[in-house]
């Protein structure tokens, strides 16, 4: 009996975030393709027991993926804090926030279910595609498990030592701030143990080859599914002129504080602007005065994010902040609909593609709000750019050339 050829991505359980978009498209790619894919979930934090509700979630969410088979890899007994030993130890061999971040994928365990499904003679696993640096051990411990090796591609998603810095994770083995130098070194021996780097962004990729050029490194560009792609906007099922959508990320808080504060006191008050996703949870944490000031335009997370697209006018991209690739960005362009958005909006991307596109960046609050108003007024101009840039950088078709030539490189069969 021929055996179907496998791949293995495991990732974390974010599926409706950027990430999530991601993770997605690499599924499609290989389905594409006939193989059988397999996703692992991983943990994050060492909270993320099976016991949390964070896998719920992930049960109900990973309908999302389309993957053949889901399975959790993750551990019994959650750990907020080391202990004191472990504590002790950590301090005395020198480690830092960054390895108490890998120590979920280092914990996790590998159920049964999964060893029985890569093990078996139905499939032939080629090829494991590891989202994030944390999810590198447990991607490590699945090729320990098969009968042959086979290449590990990571994929960064980010530069993860500066998202440390970031959310100011204070080192738990001191009790203080690591430095970036140290954080990045240890992330840099981790994303070694790779045989091959991708990246969702160009600026992380020259980041990342000028720092480890003894691995070879990959750009590919996001894609969005073709719930996505070529959708026009819906005045049937109107749902506001002007949308932002945002995941709990800090970045996403920071560009809503300044688009609610800064922005939307310059723009016509008789326009509508919904705030969509998870980063309501967020400002409501962080900035509770200013979710109860604007509590109608937040509406949180909802279960299909393009329906809200599809009745929207216009995107916005209030982005002041923030690393990787925007997945808003890529998604106002799948569907055509005019972006306004700053120089952040359009980090990571190649920058002669988006001003051949015709796209421009408004970091003042004054030209964010006329620009944001002259989209509504006179659309194609702003249609017509996010065309181009969806053409030229995320269709599914670029997404395939890249992953094609990465397969390539590894030398792996299609």
């Amino acid at each position: 009996m021929n055996s179907r050829p496998a791949v293995l991505i495991t990732g974390l359980p974010w599926i409706r975030s950027g990430t999530g978009k991601v993770m997605q498209a690499q599924i499609n790619y290989f389905r594409s393709l006939g193989w059988a894919t397999i996703f692992v979930a991983c943990p994050f934090k060492r909270t993320d027991a099976y016991s949390r509700k964070i896998w719920k979630r992930f049960d109900e969410e990973k309908v999302d993926l389309n993957a053949d088979f889901t399975e959790i890899a993750s551990f019994r007994r959650r750990v907020s804090k080391p202990s004191i030993v472990r504590k002790l130890r950590g301090h005395w061999r020198g480690q830092n926030a960054m390895h108490w971040a890998l120590e979920p994928g280092h914990a996790a365990k590998l159920p049964e279910g999964i060893l029985k499904l890569v093990r078996s003679r139905e499939f032939d696993v080629r090829f494991i595609l590891a989202n994030h640096i944390y999810t590198l051990p447990v991607a490590q411990k699945l090729r320990a498990s098969l009968s042959s090796a086979v290449p590990i591609a990571l994929v960064t998603h980010d530069i993860q030592s500066h998202v440390l810095l970031d959310n100011l994770e204070i080192n738990p083995f001191t009790g203080k701030s690591d430095t970036i130098e140290v954080l990045l070194e240890t992330e840099l021996q981790a994303l070694a143990g790779a045989d091959y780097v991708v990246h969702v962004s160009q600026d992380d990729e020259q980041f990342f080859r000028d720092r480890l050029p003894s691995v070879p490194h990959k750009l590919v560009l996001p894609t969005i599914d073709n719930r996505f792609e070529g959708n026009e906007h819906s005045e049937r099922d109107f749902f506001s002129d002007f949308i932002f959508v945002g995941a709990r990320h800090i970045a996403n808080y920071h560009a809503v504080k300044w688009l609610l504060d800064d922005v939307w006191p310059l723009m016509d008050q008789a326009r509508t602007m919904k705030i969509v996703g998870s980063v309501t949870d967020l400002v409501h944490r962080r900035n509770p005065a200013l979710h109860a000031k604007f509590d109608e335009i937040f509406t949180g997370s909802v279960p299909d994010v393009s329906q809200c697209y599809r009745g929207s006018r216009c995107v916005l991209a209030p982005m002041v902040t923030g690393r990787g690739v925007s997945i808003k960005t890529i998604e106002a362009c799948a569907f055509g609909l005019p972006i306004v958005g700053t120089s952040f909006a359009y980090r990571g991307l190649p920058r002669e593609e988006v001003e051949a596109a015709g796209l421009s960046a408004y970091d003042e609050p004054k030209a964010f709000a006329q620009a944001a108003l002259s989209a509504l007024e006179d659309p194609v101009p702003f249609q017509e750019a996010s065309r181009q840039l969806y053409r030229s950088l995320f269709s599914f078709h670029a997404f395939q050339k890249s992953m094609s030539e990465l397969l390539g490189d590894l030398r792996l069969t299609q």
